[in-house]
């Protein structure tokens, strides 16, 4: 690999693909030498498990989860599995204001339901489950006495023989009414809520209901509704909720056993949570997005009297052939809608049609709670062995990895199977042990550091070591690859200058020369490559990157220009030093190059190299043929022209590269004051334009009317001329280099 510098070349041979940082790795492993052994990495992936394990335990740990559960609900609804034999008549506020605007204010007499009980009888409805308390009597009426009301309702019940009406259990001292052909016969001293007393239906409707169903239900911790009782104990006898009573109703059986986690029904097991509830599989919003099948209750009720006096009903009756009617209040003032992990409020009647349905399909949501721990104990085992096998850094993103497929295997498996892998606690746990090998490792990365500082402090810039610092991992062979600028100087007629001077004197004022150029490298944020004989070779947006790199690297170029200029105002007489700076000539180029630490394991350097390193080099060197200063690229310069005054010189293909650059000379920063010395670079450019274009004459003719006369211009007015005179057929604007 050539990295080109002025006159000289120096070749930089990668030998051996070893790390200085190597010696700082050796000390990082004596401090885990013990503690990578297997032992350790096993007793402490079981101690972050049992530590996880603890944690999910408290409120807060099943908050987190809960909240994902949330999400996973949210996220992948299912309401093409929610059963279309469930069918909703929803008491709303189309219905209140139907009614209370034929005179009938909610509550309504109780012969509104025996009305719609008959309906739905005769319509042959498989069920009907009123989600309501009919726990006293009906009101006293002007129209109608609440005796009779309560006895058409009654009635109704009886003649159905499938309407199960619901029940609130309370802690209250109140004798209950007689209930034992409602109990569910399974063995005592089962652990499931206790009341003593409740809110039933009035003893006429007792008599006639086929069942009875509990409505009682606690919200999580955060109010959201996810599990439920279905069994209650109520003075050591058992109830079952409104969701049980109509599925053991409709499969006609009474058979129910009680095993660990679960209940049986016949060959349906319901699984049940560690509190003995039943986890409820939402399949998605409710109410108005309901998957279920929603009829107002006045459409109902209309076409029940249409069809009671021989009218044209609106809902065909076999609509609820066979259906599971559930009723219940939607309306303003009476509604009962429930938190659910869905947003929009979501009725407490559709939460009985969701379990209906998920004991019908048996769509329960299954719960891998010991798999679970065991998750978490291979994923810790797999950090710890990433975080130890890899620096820090990278073991960081190798271990991400497995996180990142284990997340979408928990959505996979929620989404097509209903199945519960815990989601936050393998990332806690993770977290855990990132936190732990950070500390373990925190001292020993400061050991390592101070080697770096050590080592290279002799020959690097101190931004390059901070940046190492940062990142002691980034102490590689080879580099990564930037956007940068890169500038090389030479000084002109060196050997004229060095002619008769003693070395002592010679290296003496070449060191002061390099102080004050590198004092402009690094005033501009450049760092100093390297001294290359009687040139440097500086980087501008490396290591640490810039936007404005090509912007800087031209700034320090103006700078030190103006600076000669200044001396030879105040000094005509130039000292050597002096005749150094005003001889220097400077290549400048932009473009990506592969920038990092280059060497082998006894000696490293931070350096670039690349293309547009070379080119760079070789900008320099242009700078003889047109007796200029500082020469930049087309790249440079389509990054710096709204700040600087460029003079446009040729297309040129330089040795070594099959594409031609354009090449700029570089003049001046771009103000008013400027502007006005440099008035003429917009004809010469234009100059250039007729110039290449095989337009001679106008080039010649407007080159000559520029009132500056350098060697540039003069060398374009005899380029025209001569081209005149031989008038070439194949004109080609490139100029091509056949030395470096």
């Amino acid at each position: 690999m050539t990295v080109l510098g002025g006159k000289k070349e120096t070749k930089l041979k990668v030998k051996k693909k070893e790390s200085i940082f190597i010696r700082g790795n050796q000390r990082i492993e004596n401090i885990f030498k013990d503690h990578r052994k297997k032992e350790f990495v096993i007793i402490f992936s079981l101690l972050f498990t049992l530590i996880i394990y603890l944690f999910s335990l408290t409120t807060f740990g099943k908050e987190l989860e809960d909240k994902t559960i949330d999400l996973r609900f949210r996220s992948f609804p299912i309401p093409e599995k929610a059963d279309s034999s469930i069918v909703l008549i929803s008491i709303d506020d189309n219905s209140l204001n139907y009614f209370s605007e034929n005179g009938i204010s909610w509550p309504w007499p109780r012969d509104f339901y025996g009305e719609i009980v008959n309906y739905l009888t005769a319509a042959e409805a498989k069920l009907v489950l009123f989600d309501l308390l009919f726990f006293e009597k009906d009101i006293e009426r002007d129209e109608t006495d609440s005796e009779y009301t309560d006895n058409v309702f009654a009635k109704s019940l009886q003649n159905a023989g499938n309407v199960i009406l619901s029940a609130k259990l309370t802690h209250d001292q109140n004798n209950i009414p007689e209930l034992s052909k409602f109990y569910l016969n399974i063995e005592k001293n089962q652990n499931f809520p206790k009341f003593t007393s409740g809110k039933f239906p009035i003893k006429e409707f007792l008599n006639s209901t086929c069942d009875l169903g509990i409505i009682n239900i606690v919200p999580d911790h955060d109010g959201v509704i996810r599990q439920i009782p279905i069994i209650y104990d109520i003075n050591d006898k058992y109830l079952t909720a409104s969701a049980l009573s109509a599925y053991l109703n409709i499969k006609n059986t009474n058979k129910v056993s009680l095993k660990s986690g679960e209940i049986q029904i016949n060959e349906l097991k319901i699984p049940l949570t560690k509190n003995n509830e039943y986890f409820i599989n939402f399949y998605a919003e409710g109410g108005t997005k309901s998957p279920f099948e929603y009829y107002t209750f006045s459409s109902v009720m209309q076409s029940a009297l249409a069809e009671k006096f021989g009218s044209e009903a609106t809902l065909a009756k076999n609509i609820f052939k066979d259906k599971i009617i559930i009723i219940g209040a939607t309306g303003s003032g009476i509604e009962d809608f429930i938190k659910t992990p869905f947003a929009n409020p979501f009725p407490g009647m559709e939460m009985w049609a969701t379990i209906i349905s998920n004991f019908l399909n048996e769509d329960f949501v299954k719960k891998v709670n010991l798999l679970n721990f065991f998750i978490i104990f291979i994923l810790n085992l797999l950090t710890f062995i990433l975080f130890n096998r890899f620096s820090h850094n990278k073991g960081l993103i190798l271990a991400f990895i497995p996180i990142l497929f284990y997340t979408a295997f928990v959505f996979i498996f929620w989404n097509y199977y209903r199945i519960l892998f815990s989601l936050t606690l393998p990332i806690i746990s993770f977290v855990l042990v990132f936190a732990f090998t950070s500390l373990m490792s925190f001292w020993a990365e400061d050991k390592a550091k101070k080697e770096i500082q050590k080592v290279f402090t002799r020959y690097l810039h101190p931004d390059v070591i901070k940046n190492l610092l940062d990142d002691p991992n980034s102490i590689e062979l080879g580099g990564k690859e930037i956007q940068a600028t890169v500038l090389f100087t030479d000084i002109a007629d060196f050997t004229t200058f060095s002619e008769n001077k003693r070395a002592p004197e010679l290296i003496k004022s070449l060191n002061q020369y390099f102080e004050t150029l590198t004092g402009f490298v690094l005033k501009n944020n450049g760092l100093l490559d390297k001294y290359t004989g009687d040139g440097i070779m500086a980087i501008f947006g490396a290591p640490l990157t810039s936007k404005d790199h090509a912007k800087l690297a031209c700034k320090m170029a103006i700078e030190h220009r103006n600076f000669i200029s200044r001396i030879i105002l105040e000094n005509p007489t130039l000292s050597i030093v002096d005749n150094f700076h005003n001889n220097t000539r400077i290549g400048i180029n932009s473009g990506l190059i592969v920038a990092g630490n280059l060497g082998s394991y006894l000696r490293m350097d931070y350096t670039a190299i690349g293309d547009d390193v070379n080119l760079a080099a070789r900008l320099e060197g242009v700078n003889k043929i047109y007796k200029t200063k500082i020469i930049i690229s087309e790249a440079t310069y389509q990054m710096v022209k709204d700040d600087f005054i460029c003079r446009e010189l040729d297309l040129l293909k330089v040795k070594g590269k099959n594409e031609p650059t354009n090449i700029f000379e570089l003049l001046s920063e771009n103000n008013s004051e400027n502007r006005n010395e440099f008035n003429w670079v917009d004809d010469f450019n234009t100059a250039i334009g007729f110039y290449r274009d095989g337009n001679w004459q106008k080039a010649l003719n407007l080159f000559s009317q520029i009132p500056v006369s350098d060697y540039c211009m003069k060398l374009f007015i005899e380029r025209c001329e001569k081209l005149l005179a031989e008038k070439p057929d194949n004109w080609n604007p490139v100029i091509t280099l056949t030395s470096k």
